[in-house]
């Protein structure tokens, strides 16, 4: 029996995969804009509004990593549902919600060490 589109309340913790997968999601894209924003720093020497804008823009993006971990969590459910052929829910929510801090971590030290790797690179290609 179909009741149509439902609200469904799921464990936040990291042992859920679709959490898991959410924070890793959520890490890699917030990684991705802080090596283009490092690479660019270094590189074009943009004006001050400009490197302003991309710092307020990464503040931005961290500051909400609870909020897209949650929606993004519902989009994989989402996914999910759809694949299988199963109504769609209408949210899910995280009870607990998936760990704030590990994202903008992870983002932040895969950024840094990719950009160091990077610019080794080009300066030991220059010389």
């Amino acid at each position: 029996m179909d009741f149509g589109p439902m609200a469904v309340d799921v464990e936040g913790n990291l042992s859920n995969p679709v959490a898991l997968a959410a924070v890793v999601l959520w890490a890699c894209g917030l990684a991705a804009a802080t090596i283009l924003w490092l690479l660019a720093r270094h590189s074009l020497h943009p004006s001050l509004p400009i490197s302003l804008a991309v710092w307020v823009l990464l503040a931005l993006a961290y500051i909400s990593t609870p909020h897209s971990q949650r929606i993004l969590g519902t989009l994989l459910y989402a996914a999910a549902d759809f694949i299988r052929g199963k109504g769609v829910r209408a949210s899910v929510g995280f009870i607990g919600g998936p760990p704030v801090w590990q994202a903008p971590t992870f983002a932040f030290l895969v950024g840094v060490v990719t950009t160091l790797l990077l610019r080794r690179k080009s300066h030991a290609n220059a010389a």
